[in-house]
C-alpha cells in the first residue's frame, strides 16, 4: 500500500472546495460497519476477503499488540487471538493468498510476517528481518504461494527484495537475483502480483522524473519492463501499484492537478501505462495522507484533518464524501465490486470502520 505516514496530528494538503461541498448532497453516505469503536488503535490496516472485512490493528491499549478481526453478521469478531507479545510499530500490512490471512509489520528494528492457518497464528520466518529498512512503506506480495517483501534499503539506496524460501522444511528469508540490476537512488518501491502470480516491482527515479515497472521473470533470476517507464516533469511522489485480477494500476501524486493523485492503467497488451479518467481538480484530493485500493477508491485527510472518499465507478469520479466528523489522524480503505470500507483512527486514537 501506498505510505500513509505516521499517525501524528499533521494535517493533508487540501481542503475541498465549495463546489465538491455542496455535491456532497448527491454522494452516498457511510454507515459505521458493526461496533461504533473497535478500540484504541495507534495503527491499522483493512481488507476484503470473499466479500468480508478483515481488519488488523495495533492496540493502544496494550502497548501495540497486533489484534486481528472480521466483520461476522454485523459484528466484529477475533481471529485467533494473535499471540503476544507481539507489537507492531509504525507499519501494517494486512495480505490475502489462497483465503489466507497474513500480517507484514514493524517490529523492533525491523519487519515481521505473521499468517492464520489451522486456526492458530505462527510466525513466518525470522522475526525482525529486513533491518535495514528505510521509512518508505514495504509491500507484501505473493508469487508462487512465496511472500515477497519489498522495500527501500537505505543502506544501498535502492529497492530491495526479501522472499521467504522454504529449504529442509525451515522458512527462510532471502534475496531476490533479479533485483541486483536495479539502479541506485530508486525511490518509493512497491510490488503486487496479479491473477496471472506474474511479480511486479516498480518505483520512482527522481532524478529522471519517471516511474519504471518491471516483472521478475526466468524464476527470479532478471527483470523485464512492463511497458515504457512513466516519465513526467508532474511527478512528485509515487504513490504504488495495485492489481484487481488481471488489472494493473499505479498512481502518482501530480504537481500539475493540484497535487491530486493521477491513475495510470496497464493497456491489454502490457505495453503501454494509459491515462485512467482523471480526478477533477475541484475535488482538492490531498496525497500527504492518502490510501487508495485496487478498485480505485481513494481516501484521504483534508486541513481540517478530516477524512473524505471518492472512487471510480460507471467511468466516473463519485463526489467527495465525507467519512465521519471530526479530525482523524490514520486511514485505510479496502473495496470489492459493490462496497468500500474506510477504516479511521480520530485524534483520540479511536477506531472505527465504515461502509459505503
Amino acid at each position: 500500500m501506498a505510505d500513509r505516514g505516521p499517525a501524528v496530528d499533521t494535517p493533508a494538503m487540501h481542503t475541498p472546495s465549495l463546489l465538491v461541498a455542496a455535491l456532497l448532497l448527491l454522494a452516498p453516505s457511510l454507515a459505521e460497519a458493526g461496533e461504533p469503536a473497535l478500540g484504541s488503535a495507534y495503527r491499522v490496516d483493512i481488507e476484503v476477503n470473499g466479500g468480508v472485512p478483515w481488519i488488523a490493528w495495533s492496540d493502544a491499549t496494550a502497548d501495540g499488540q497486533l489484534r486481528v478481526q472480521k466483520l461476522d453478521g454485523g459484528t466484529w469478531t477475533e481471529v485467533g487471538p494473535v499471540p503476544g507479545p507481539i507489537h507492531a510499530g509504525d507499519h501494517i500490512d494486512l495480505v490475502f493468498e489462497a483465503n489466507v490471512p497474513y500480517v507484514l509489520f514493524s517490529e523492533g528494528m525491523g519487519l515481521s510476517l505473521v499468517s492464520f492457518e489451522g486456526g492458530a497464528w505462527t510466525r513466518q520466518g525470522k522475526a525482525e528481518f529486513a533491518s535495514d529498512i528505510s521509512l518508505s512503506d514495504p509491500s507484501l506480495t505473493f508469487t508462487g504461494g512465496v511472500p515477497h517483501v519489498v522495500y527501500a534499503n537505505k543502506e544501498i539506496n535502492k529497492p530491495d527484495v526479501h522472499a521467504l524460501f522454504k529449504s529442509d522444511d525451515v522458512h527462510i528469508w532471502g534475496g531476490v537475483d533479479a533485483v541486483t540490476s536495479l539502479p541506485v537512488g530508486g525511490e518509493q518501491p512497491s510490488a503486487v502480483s496479479d491473477i496471472g502470480d506474474a511479480l511486479y516491482i516498480a518505483y520512482f527515479d527522481r532524478e529522471k522524473s519517471q516511474i519504471v515497472v518491471n516483472t521478475v521473470v526466468d524464476d527470479g533470476a532478471k527483470l523485464e519492463a512492463v511497458g515504457k517507464p512513466v516519465k513526467s516533469k508532474s511527478i512528485t511522489n509515487f504513490l504504488g501499484l495495485r492489481a484487481d485480477g488481471r488489472a494493473l494500476y499505479l498512481a502518482f501524486e501530480d504537481n500539475s492537478n493540484a497535487y491530486a493523485p493521477t491513475f495510470l492503467q496497464l493497456n491489454d497488451k502490457r505495453t503501454k501505462w494509459e491515462a485512467t479518467v482523471a480526478i477533477p481538480a475541484g475535488a482538492k484530493v490531498g496525497t500527504k495522507e492518502l490510501d487508495w485500493s485496487e478498485k480505485l477508491a481513494v481516501v484521504w485527510l483534508d486541513d481540517a484533518g478530516e477524512a473524505w472518499l471518492i472512487r471510480l465507478a460507471k467511468g466516473a469520479w463519485t463526489p467527495a464524501t465525507k467519512v465521519g466528523a471530526g479530525a482523524v489522524n490514520y486511514i485505510a480503505v479496502a473495496s470489492d465490486l459493490d462496497r468500500v470500507f474506510v477504516a479511521t483512527i480520530d485524534a483520540d486514537r479511536a477506531l472505527v470502520v465504515r461502509e459505503l
